[in-house]
């Protein structure tokens, strides 16, 4: 199940910040990818050492939001990074 798997960041994969904006620099496909303040937390957050279920607890915490879509909110973000070959979410990471 995504919930208990920990993402990690892609090698070679940049954040920059950038006014109100982060950019997610992918070097090997020459990809720009924009994200607002919550994006780039998940991204920082997906280390490899936290499960998608911890880190939507940690964005709940730091971002005051108490919405049960933050969860899935969480893991729709970090399914389409690992789509976009930005994060990478190792079944035997978390299964």
């Amino acid at each position: 199940m995504i919930l208990t798997i920990k993402p990690r960041q892609m090698e070679g994969v940049t954040l920059t910040d950038a006014d109100e904006e982060s950019i997610l620099y992918d070097p090997s496909q020459g990809n720009v990818h924009i994200l607002n303040e919550t994006g780039a937390s998940i991204w920082e957050l997906s280390d490899g050492n936290r499960t998608v279920e911890e880190i939507a607890k940690i964005i709940e915490e730091d971002f005051e939001a108490e919405d049960e879509s933050v969860l899935s909110d969480v893991k729709e973000f970090v399914e389409e990074l690992e789509k976009q070959g930005l994060l990478i979410l190792d079944p035997g990471n978390g299964k």
